[in-house]
């Protein structure tokens, strides 16, 4: 008799609205958590039908926060994740529907819920259900993502105000164990709910990017809380950069506002993770732009000035870094080059090209590709001159470089240790006074010049793309290098 007095009275409501604030008079808040913690599945959808539609009718009530004390009803949490992950299809659904109104009318609620990793997985799997918890689920992520743009916002004036020191009771809220009135404590939310492959795209809109933005440009200042809060939101910023589409659609908050900002953040870190972050996130950003050629004249000075202003003044200090940053600056200046963002004087302004070269100095099977890629865009630019190569005297080690790639089967360096012999080659041939290539001996029987030749003459024959060709030129260096010498 009560599960059929229950369900009148769930016909009743749906059926005059206004009535709902009559029912919870009656049945409080309180009394109907604890009946559906305890109840049977049909009492639960019962109680559950109620609280959702007085939380849908929360505008009749005089003040919704006073009727939802639940977070003191330790099961709540709990039983609504299990109904999420193991309910009946109309229970999954409802409990669905329910967690994103107890989080639109509190954000305390989103760390209860989106800090379970538990909730995250079963939400990514019921994208596969059928209809009804597909318009279901659909409204949980609507409703959620729609929070995210006001909790941001909030978390901005936090900061602000901390940095202003226009609250003295601020940051002793924060490390007090009682629920802080401050809105800070909860933007690793934001990080749980971008893991979530159901929320990213729902989330990440142009607002809350330009919201990212003013955020990371606040951290650039010292503030309480700072370091935590910092790794956090890099972390987010790099979820984000696995969406593609994300970042073209709105390429000017990133070139003029987050990539600067990631400079300023990473220099004089003293956390290795969130120097890696900045770089990474650099990284990425800056790649997904650099594969996608645009026409926006305005959009490719923007990334030359970014690449030359912000990234090329750091990489003295990125390539002395804690692996692996020195790996991801490497192949990101090779790329700039290659696209022409950066230039090879603004490199040798830099005073690094020791550096750059001293992989070959060292244990050749330890090298990365690019390294090599570096050296042979330096070794073939006329800005270089053929004595400040002649004086780090690692002539004689590109033949050993070919020797242990070829040997080493690593087909990824072939092709760029052939380039490489041949701008040695080119520049003894070029320039027989200044740079002789005579480290090697200068005859035909010498070692290291008969072997290039053998591995030369070998790949000359090899059905990867590029490699024979690379070979041929290599071949017609060597041949005109004697005359030469």
């Amino acid at each position: 008799m009560r599960l059929t007095a229950g369900s009148c009275l769930v016909r009743l409501v749906r059926f005059n609205p206004p009535s709902i604030q009559q029912v919870m008079d009656k049945l409080p808040f309180r009394d109907t958590v604890s009946a559906f913690v305890k109840g049977s599945p049909r009492e639960q959808q019962i109680c559950l039908n109620l609280l959702n539609m007085a939380m849908i009718g929360s505008h009749m009530f005089t003040n919704i926060g006073r009727h939802l004390p639940l977070v003191e009803q330790k099961n709540l949490v709990p039983c609504l994740v299990a109904l999420i992950e193991q309910g009946s299809e109309v229970l999954r659904g409802k409990a669905l529907v329910f967690v994103a109104l107890l989080c639109k009318h509190g954000k305390r609620w989103l760390p209860h819920f989106f800090c379970n990793a538990k909730l995250l997985s079963a939400v990514d799997r019921l994208a596969k259900e059928d209809s009804y918890i597909q318009q279901c689920l659909d409204a949980f992520v609507h409703v959620v993502a729609s929070t995210i743009p006001g909790l941001l916002e909030a978390i901005t004036g936090d900061i602000q105000q901390m940095m202003g020191g226009r609250r003295p009771g601020h940051i002793a809220a924060l490390n007090s164990r009682a629920t802080p009135k401050t809105n800070f404590h909860l933007f690793p939310v934001i990080y749980q709910i971008l893991v979530s492959s159901s929320f990213k795209r729902r989330v990440v809109t142009n607002q809350v990017l330009q919201q990212l933005a003013n955020l990371i440009k606040l951290a650039e200042s010292p503030f309480q809380g700072r370091d935590d809060f910092q790794i956090t939101l890099l972390r987010v910023l790099e979820s984000i950069t696995e969406e593609p589409s994300v970042i073209l659609e709105s390429p000017n908050i990133f070139i003029r506002e987050i990539l600067p900002s990631l400079a300023v953040v990473y220099k004089g870190n003293k956390d290795g993770d969130a120097r890696f972050l900045c770089l990474k996130i650099m990284f990425d950003v800056m790649v997904i732009f650099l594969n996608e050629p645009t026409e926006d004249e305005e959009q490719s000075l923007a990334l030359k000035s970014i690449s030359n202003t912000h990234f090329l003044p750091l990489y003295p200090t990125l390539i002395e870094d804690e692996d692996p940053i020195p790996m991801y600056a490497q192949k990101l200046l090779v790329m700039l080059i290659e696209f022409n963002y950066i230039k090879i004087p603004g490199i040798l302004h830099l005073k690094i090209i020791s550096q750059c070269f001293e992989f070959l100095l060292g244990d050749l099977s330890t090298a990365n590709v690019n390294n090599v890629m570096l050296c042979l865009a330096l070794a073939s630019s006329p800005e270089l001159e053929s004595k400040i190569l002649s004086q780090l005297k690692v002539v004689r080690r590109i033949g050993n470089l070919l020797e242990v790639v070829y040997a080493k089967e690593m087909e990824d360096f072939i092709e760029p240790t052939l380039g490489l012999c041949r701008a040695f080659l080119l520049r003894s041939i070029n320039n027989r006074k200044g740079f002789i290539y005579a480290r090697i001996e200068n005859n035909r029987k010498g070692f290291i010049y008969a072997r290039i030749e053998v591995i030369v003459s070998e790949l000359k024959s090899s059905s990867t793309p590029g490699v024979s060709d690379a070979a041929f030129r290599v071949a017609l260096e060597l041949q005109r290098l004697p005359s030469c010498i």
